[in-house]
């Protein structure tokens, strides 16, 4: 797990999505603020959300207000400087450059590539930090297009509805004496299944050992293991809300995002 960490953070230098100014606020992360990077990658989340939101607006406006895009590009440019987010912030310099010149389809097209920046970042940045989802959620994103811009959602939406069926069959047969470890057993195996549909890593590692503790009778283990699971699929559901309330407001090509 250490070296998929490791991966998965030189990938961010590797593709040129971070430059030096990011491995600054790594070397002030320290025991007294362990989680530093990633309350201020989550603050920067907030911060150009908003100013997304805004730039569309100004871009919707006729005629185009070029000193107003450009004020609100210097402060994303700025944002994303914080953390050290290279691409995004060459977008930024060449956007406010065909502010300068008045370049209204430059700007466009300079935008949408910044969004798409924004956004391979905004997952690498995530799966850097949790781990929470595999592969699986990929390929679900590549799926989504213009006629199914909420796809994704629906399918984790769909998610929620089985597994709190499951979850609350498994409560109800672990209160039972003696324990069906065969009953138990399949309820999991159909947890895990439906986990798997939306690359819910770590739920479904917890759903393998819950299994494994079904196999050999422990029922401690079943018991330890379940109240992990759901502290996982807790944590899960609340980062994936927070990802789809930023994509509303971004727009759809948040959740488009494909790997380079």
């Amino acid at each position: 797990m250490h070296r998929q960490v490791a991966l998965s953070r030189q990938s961010l230098f590797d593709q040129g999505l971070l430059d030096e100014q990011f491995l600054q606020l790594e070397e002030l992360q320290d025991d007294a603020n362990p989680n530093f990077v990633e309350e201020v990658v989550t603050l920067y989340y907030r911060d150009s959300a908003r100013l997304i939101l805004n730039i569309e607006q100004a871009l919707e406006r006729k005629p185009l207000d070029f000193n107003k895009l450009d004020s609100l590009m210097h402060q994303f440019k700025g944002s994303s400087s914080s953390i050290g987010a290279k691409k995004v912030k060459a977008e930024c310099t060449l956007f406010r450059e065909y502010c300068r010149a008045g370049n209204r389809e430059g700007c466009f097209k300079t935008f949408q590539q910044l969004k798409r920046e924004y956004a391979a970042l905004k997952k690498k940045l995530e799966a850097y930090f949790q781990g929470l989802l595999d592969e699986q959620f990929l390929q679900l994103e590549e799926l989504q297009d213009d006629a199914n811009p909420n796809f994704v959602e629906e399918v984790v939406t769909l998610y929620y509805r089985d597994s709190a069926r499951l979850i609350l069959n498994i409560e109800q047969a672990l209160e039972r004496k003696p324990l069906d470890f065969n009953k138990l057993d399949s309820l999991m195996h159909q947890f895990k299944g439906s986990s798997s549909s939306i690359g819910a890593k770590k739920v479904k590692a917890e759903c393998t050992l819950f299994r494994e503790y079904c196999r050999a009778g422990n029922r401690e283990g079943c018991f330890k293991t379940f109240q992990q699971l759901k502290r996982e699929y807790a944590a899960l559901k609340k980062k994936l809300e927070a990802y789809f309330q930023l994509a509303r407001q971004v727009g759809p090509t948040v959740t488009a995002c494909r790997p380079n």
